[in-house]
């Protein structure tokens, strides 16, 4: 079994799965394989395995789908999918091809739908260990969603709450009618059947905290006076309202008590006896049981128990779209995101060891990056726990949206410490995940650019040095890499200096070039195969010419076969040439062999060989051999004897000679007849030899005569065949050469090759400090760089290019507020430079004051710093200063957009100390200020207490953190009536084009970066209606009337949501800025035909639109 399966993922969770929710898993994992998820298993994922599953609930659910009001499309694009991947995924399930290990096995959504489904089974009858179904998986979507992915399942997708549980509820009822008792309290008023409403035994299933238990057991004395009694949302959310001595209630019941006319507080029983067992014995709406149930989800995901607390009772209200209670606050016109925002904000200053990111994902929930649009005019380490990722987020999708057409500048203010150099780095990677994101817009095209190029600057780094040359010389290096790769040597470009701005022509003419060598190396290698052939042809002429002729004379007329077997025999037993008669015989050994022969014979027969020479090669038989060796042997026992006995025996001396001397005579008779014979032999041969080796010369040199002009002219014409061979590879090697200077001068031509170029001349040529302050030699060299990307670009349109082409350079530039002020002008100028070009996206983090401060030191009688306006009076101000230039202005030049990074509120701070000091295991859901004795499951039946404990700490030990950026993207849509009311703000927004520009791209940008709860009421009825025009507004304001926005700021801080508009109108008009009066007084008109009664919506939007702006990003 693969440990990326089905089967193990349940294991992990503590439960199994049956064969067709593993095989949905299985489908789940591959579809994150597809869209690169961090996760194997997305709640999106899981939710696609089921529809592809092909089981009955699948068939059933494409076919509901059928019917309309799913937008099936959108849940594709959610994992950058098709239904022609389909199949192909299916495939891979079939053959058994696990998917690959990711990042997380399960998501924080997935796994909460999961347990939700688990929960579900239980509830429904199933025993505690038995497979969960796909059944109870979608049931948990459509009754137990995680409230994050409410919008984005009833809205975005279609599938809208009532509509599919009646549906789903009808489909368990037809198919599975063995189950509909343990269905019916689930599916309770979605079933025509006589019990609408859960049994109060219900309660009993769930765990409670002991405040939990008093605030139900009041509601239980509440509605014993009710006909019928009956626990529902609607009298939960009155006794909420009106409970304002607890804590958890206080915010909730301040901002609802007064729309909803709640009378005199109440407060707790002290009634605290569980429910566990019996329940209650009131029954409840199917709506109450919801909010228990999603109360439920909360408690395990924020604060990784089962245990429900009164703050996951108040948070499930509020998001559960589908209960009376939260149709009521909609109906008395409470503002439900605001609402969510202001109970977020006290949950988590409350309940210090909660999941702050889980509290505002659930609460808020994630929307994916928006392509915001725009017209053109360590912070190494570490992950965001000061939100501030969605606005890194809006900016990278306006860093890499192809619809983006740069030169674009952004300013990132902040004080020293505020983390701009942080904020800069997680732009830039959302950017390089932006570039991987190969989603396609409407028009069927990326909506994001392919290869960027981010190049980081650290300004104080070259604080020492011309930053103009420092500036230049690092752009062109990080080129150099991302072209060449790090090495510093390369082959790819040529040594021979080019023109830099080569035509089409000359690219078409060396593109003929090469064609023309090309044809001219298949002709000379054509030729040159066949002189080889010749030259071999040749030389094989030669060689049979000067031995095949000869042999055939030698055997032919001299040598019969009975003579050449006789010489042979003699030449193998006197010259020593064993083995030849077998060689020449088997064909081993030619005519050469037998010329050897007579050359040694001629040798042995003129010089020095002696008969005993030849007698010691003679052959001997085996007879006279055993009769020479035992003479031989009697003689040298006899001479032996005579020696020893010589004195003894010297009388019988004489007899003793005579018969050795008779020996001796008998051995050397033998020897001389043996020798005799043998020396015959030799004479003989040696005789044929030399009438042989006489022919063989005179047949030899009639021959060579004969052929000696055939020989000639053959090795003639072999000369001439290598000579012709040699100028033939010549040739071809020319030929090549051609080729490839032919397609070194193609490729050159290519802008890639140019660009990769051009850097290494200014890198190795060019010594840009060489040349300090020769700004026109920058400008020339930008202005090539920028014409031959474009042209890189446009080639790759038309075919794939090496290397990928940049799509865009996106500098950033760090620690510039700790340079010495002419450095800090210096970098400004660059920028400048820079945005003349359309390649370049500049992003600066600095200290604005810093910046002002620096313009105003550098050009003393021309500008003022203009920051203290941040902090200055109106009528404190100088009529030069309301009149003159500003530092501020200038930097209005440099920076396109601006944007404040937030300061980091209480949250964010705690946020960042759970990073830096994770919670100890066992105190997850303490309140501040509370013993976490008292958080004990005051409801949780003894039996079931040790496995909520280790399912809470299973959860805990699990849990991951939702993603800041979501894979998905989608285009920024600007409503019909979103232009209209920005038109009638066109006289309000200053009076050069430069700031119309920045107005629009701003409130792109601005709408993009708001969370999913301010997105809830942001634009309604397609604009007819929504906050957008507050917004807006205060936008238009700050960006046409500066000065005046400060103390309109100011003013909106001093003042409370409940005072009148016409106070902040009467205001706005008597400011003393003449020259932005029209500005302001455009501003009011435009925005009174929406009708304000009070200042909510404005207090709410100031700090948020104030991030935007040059002088007011601090201001609140």
């Amino acid at each position: 079994m693969s440990a990326n399966s089905g089967e193990n993922w349940m294991a992990e969770l503590g439960f199994s799965a049956d064969s067709e929710l593993q095989k949905a898993l299985e489908i789940a994992a591959h579809i994150g394989d597809v869209s690169e998820d961090d996760a194997n298993i997305s709640y999106t994922s899981l939710l696609i395995g089921l529809l592809w599953n092909g089981d009955a609930l699948s068939v059933w659910l494409q076919a509901q789908i059928q019917r309309g009001g799913v937008a099936v499309e959108n849940l594709y694009r959610q994992r950058r999918l098709t239904e022609a991947q389909r199949e192909p995924i299916l495939e891979n399930v079939r053959n058994g091809r696990p998917a690959a290990s990711r990042k997380v096995a399960i998501s924080i959504s997935a796994r909460t739908v999961l347990q939700e489904a688990h929960t579900l089974a239980l509830e429904t009858g199933c025993a505690g260990d038995a497979p969960l179904a796909t059944r109870h998986v979608l049931a948990a979507y459509f009754f137990r969603n995680p409230p994050g992915h409410n919008h984005q399942l009833h809205q975005e997708w279609g599938f809208e709450a009532e509509v599919w549980r009646s549906r789903f509820a009808e489909y368990i009822h037809d198919h599975y009618s063995a189950e509909f008792g343990g269905w019916a309290q689930v599916l309770s008023g979605y079933l025509d059947t006589d019990d609408l409403q859960p049994s109060g035994q219900f309660l009993g299933g769930y765990a409670f905290d002991t405040q939990t238990v008093q605030l139900l057991r009041t509601l239980e004395q509440t509605i014993a006076s009710h006909s019928p009694p009956l626990f529902s949302s609607a009298s939960l959310l009155d006794l909420l309202v009106s409970l304002r001595e607890v804590p958890d209630c206080a915010t909730f019941a301040e901002l609802v008590a007064i729309p909803l006319k709640i009378g005199e507080p109440r407060t707790l029983t002290t009634v605290d006896s569980p429910f566990a067992g019996s329940g209650s014995s009131f029954s409840a709406t199917h709506g109450f049981k919801n909010i228990l149930d999603r109360a439920r989800t909360l408690a395990r995901a924020i604060s990784g128990t089962e245990i429900i607390g009164v703050r996951h009772i108040i948070a499930s209200l509020l998001v559960s779209p589908d209960s009376t209670a939260n149709k009521t606050l909609k109906r008395v016109g409470v503002s439900l995101p605001l609402l969510r925002n202001r109970v977020l904000g006290d949950f988590t200053r409350r309940w210090v060891n909660d999941d702050g990111l889980q509290w505002r994902f659930h609460l808020i929930g994630t929307t994916p990056p928006t392509i915001a649009g725009y017209s053109s005019d360590s912070a190494d380490t570490g992950i965001d726990k000061l939100d501030v990722a969605r606005y890194a987020t809006a900016f990278a999708v306006v860093v890499a949206a192809e619809q983006v057409r740069p030169p674009l500048s952004i300013g990132i203010f902040g004080d020293w410490g505020a983390g701009k150099s942080f904020f800069m780095r997680l732009i830039s990677e959302q950017t390089e995940r932006l570039c991987a994101n190969s989603t396609l817009g409407p028009d069927g095209k990326r909506l994001f650019c392919r290869r960027i190029l981010s190049i980081r600057f650290n300004a104080w780094h070259y604080a020492e040095q011309d930053l103009w040359a420092s500036l230049v010389q690092t752009i062109f290096q990080e080129l150099n890499k991302a072209l060449l790769g790090p090495s510093d040597a390369s082959d790819v470009l040529a040594s021979v200096q080019q023109d830099l701005n080569l035509a089409k022509e000359a690219r078409a003419e060396a593109e003929n070039q090469l064609n023309r060598a090309r044809d001219e190396q298949d002709d000379r290698n054509n030729a040159l195969q066949a002189v080889r052939q010749q030259a071999r042809l040749e030389a094989e002429k030669v060689r049979a010419l000067s031995a095949v002729d000869v042999v055939a004379a030698v055997n032919a007329e001299v040598i019969t076969d009975q003579n050449l077997e006789r010489l042979l025999v003699l030449a193998e037993d006197y010259l020593g040439y064993r083995g030849i008669r077998q060689d020449i015989r088997e064909g081993r050994q030619t005519v050469s062999a037998l010329m050897d022969i007579v050359r040694d014979s001629r040798s042995a027969t003129g010089k020095v060989r002696s008969a005993l020479s030849w007698l010691s090669r003679a052959p001997i038989s085996k007879n006279e051999f055993r009769k020479l060796t035992v003479v031989a042997i009697l003689v040298l026992v006899v001479v032996s004897l005579f020696a020893t006995v010589f004195r003894d025996w010297i009388g019988n001396a004489w007899a003793m000679l005579s018969t050795l001397l008779a020996e001796l005579g008998a051995v050397g008779g033998m020897a001389i007849a043996w020798a005799k014979r043998h020396l015959k032999t030799v004479s003989e041969g040696l005789s044929q030899f030399d009438n042989l080796s006489g022919e063989l010369d005179r047949r030899l040199a009639a021959k060579h005569l004969e052929n000696q002009a055939d020989l000639l002219s053959a090795e003639e014409a072999f000369r001439q065949s290598q000579a012709k061979l040699a100028n033939a590879e010549a040739s071809l090697l020319m030929a090549i050469q051609n080729v490839e200077q032919a397609e070194q001068a193609v490729a050159e031509s290519r802008s890639a090759q140019r660009i990769a170029r051009l850097v290494e001349q200014r890198l190795s040529g060019r010594n840009y400090e060489q040349y300090l302050g020769i700004v026109a030699a920058i400008r020339a060299d930008f202005q090539t760089l920028s014409d031959l990307m474009k042209q890189m670009r446009r080639e790759s349109e038309s075919a794939p290019t090496t290397p990928e082409p940049i799509d865009r350079i996106v500098l950033y530039i760090d620690d510039l507020d700790r340079c010495p002020s002419d450095r800090v002008v210096a970098v400004l100028e660059a920028i400048h430079l820079m945005l003349a070009f359309e390649l370049f996206v500049v992003v600066v983090g600095v200290d604005i004051r810093w910046a002002a401060r620096s313009l105003a030191e550098k050009y003393p009688n021309h500008l003022t710093p203009g920051d203290e306006q941040c902090q200055t009076t109106p009528t404190a101000l100088s009529r030069a200063d309301i009149d003159g230039a500003t530092a501020l202005d200038y930097l209005e030049k440099i920076f396109q957009i601006p944007f404040w990074l937030p300061p980091m509120e209480e949250q964010a701070s705690r946020n960042l100390i759970f990073e830096l000091l994770p919670a100890p295991v066992g105190q997850a859901g303490v309140e501040s200020g509370h013993n976490a004795a008292e958080q004990k499951p005051a409801d949780l039946p003894a039996a079931d207490q040790q496995a909520a404990t280790s399912q809470a700490a299973h959860l805990d030990a699990a849990k991951a953190q939702p993603s800041p950026t979501p894979k998905g993207a989608e285009l920024l849509d600007i409503a019909a009536e979103e232009r209209n009311y920005m038109l009638r703000l066109a006289g309000a927004v200053g009076k050069s084009p430069r700031r119309l520009k920045r107005f629009v791209n701003t409130y792109r940008i601005l709408k993009a970066s708001i969370d999913a709860l301010e997105r809830e009421t942001f634009v309604l009825e397609h604009g007819a209606n929504g906050e957008y025009r507050t917004a807006m507004t205060l936008l238009a304001l700050v960006t046409g009337a500066p000065r005046s926005s400060l103390d309109m700021l100011r003013f909106l801080d001093e003042h409370r949501d409940e005072d009148a508009f016409q106070l902040f109108d009467d205001y706005l008009r008597s400011l003393i800025y003449a020259n932005e009066a029209k500005y302001v007084l455009g501003a009011l008109t435009a925005y009174r035909t929406t009708q304000p009664t009070n200042l909510r919506e404005l207090r709410h939007w100031a700090p948020l639109v104030a991030r935007f702006s040059f002088r007011s990003g601090t201001g609140m």
